[in-house]
């Protein structure tokens, strides 16, 4: 397996903890979605500073992270019924 796929995981299961930790904090709920995307891009930006990389590729990792997160989130939320 690519250490790049194993960090990818790592990094949307982070996002999901960060975004709940926000939640209860007080951030509004109807807004979790940008902020799961906008911590995703921050990631990707931050990696990029490890990896030789274009900004297309640090865009679409962003994103891909980001709504990986909110929607693997969304996915569990709804299986259990909440």
């Amino acid at each position: 397996m690519d250490l790049d796929l194993v960090g990818g995981i790592a990094a949307s299961g982070i996002i999901v903890g960060l975004v709940q930790l926000a939640k209860t904090l007080g951030f509004p709920t109807k807004f979790a979605g940008l902020l799961s995307v906008g911590m995703g891009l921050i990631m990707a930006v931050v990696y990029s500073f490890f990896r030789d990389t274009t900004w297309f590729q640090v865009v679409v990792l962003g994103l891909g992270l980001g709504l990986t997160a909110s929607g693997g989130w969304s996915t569990v939320k709804s299986a259990a019924g909440q």
